[in-house]
């Protein structure tokens, strides 16, 4: 089974026994690395790739000089159901989510390990914007959270079943979810409201991703459809429904390059839409 992370520069993923790295829009990997093991969840920097197994964290840089590095995991808390990564100031911060609702934090290269228990269900999905992340478990809570102090901000209900994917503003100002009761929703980090909520797909909404500007997002469902929300206007333009192709069987991920280009990412492909004739042009995977 493929294990794959999608980011805002790009998307890694495991295929045939080796790591690629891509450029989204692009099908030759810009990186590839062999790798064997048990890989549990992957994420990617501008600098290195992130690989945690059940024991080990793997920091392999991009640099062919540069040496790898192995930090160990803490593992009492089960096994790692997803992983961020984000570079400040010459320091790396690793969040690793957990299958028994535990979220690991540390510095690398010192990797001194932090917890905070957000709950007793699984950590499913989440979503860094600078300090702070927005991580939602298998029973619908998200939990927005202080990166430096792993601190609980604040607590709000995603809906039944979870939310699917995040896309945060820009600037942080609300981040959006794809919530599996199929609404698309819009939350105030700071208050935890819920300031907006869509509903236009058939099928429950899997990806969701923000304008350059703010303005509006995109969500991909499994209906095989493309929907578009204007956020001033508050509504969704359910009259112009963007159709993929139909050899698209699913979509994993979801980003909006440029104000008019989309590409969404099917784990062999890169399926491009050029905005606003609705364009299509698939990228097969290298």
């Amino acid at each position: 089974m493929a294990i794959w992370h999608c980011w805002d520069n790009g998307v890694v993923l495991t295929r045939e026994e080796s790591l690629r790295l891509y450029r989204w829009g692009e099908p030759r990997p810009i990186w590839t690395r062999a790798f064997k093991g048990d890989i549990a969840a992957l994420a990617a920097t501008e600098s290195a790739v992130y690989v945690a197994t059940a024991t080990r964290l793997h920091r392999l840089p991009r640099r062919a000089a540069d040496p790898p590095q192995t930090f160990d995991l803490p593992t009492l808390r089960g096994r790692a159901t997803g992983m961020l990564a984000s570079e400040r100031g010459g320091t790396t911060f690793v969040l690793v989510l957990t299958e028994q609702g535990v979220l690991w934090g540390a510095h690398l290269p010192e990797a001194r390990w932090q917890e905070v228990r957000l709950s007793r269900s699984a950590l499913q999905r989440g979503a860094l914007y600078q300090q702070q992340v927005a991580v939602s478990d298998a029973d619908g809570a998200v939990f927005c959270v202080d990166v430096e102090r792993l601190e609980v901000r604040r607590r709000w209900s995603g809906g039944l079943g979870g939310v699917l994917d995040y896309a945060w503003h820009p600037q942080g100002r609300w981040v959006a979810g794809a919530c599996a009761d199929g609404l698309v929703k819009v939350w105030s980090p700071e208050t935890g409201q819920c300031l907006q909520a869509f509903a236009a797909h058939r099928l429950f909404p899997s990806c969701v991703a923000c304008h350059p500007d703010g303005s509006q997002l995109v969500s991909y469902g499994g209906d095989g459809l493309l929907f578009l929300y204007d956020l001033g206007l508050g509504r969704a333009l359910l009259d112009r429904p963007l159709v993929v192709p139909r050899e698209v069987a699913q979509g994993l991920g979801l980003r909006w390059a440029l104000p008019t280009q989309l590409w969404l990412f099917t784990g062999s492909a890169f399926v491009g839409c050029q905005l606003p004739a609705g364009r299509w042009r698939t990228q097969a995977l290298q």
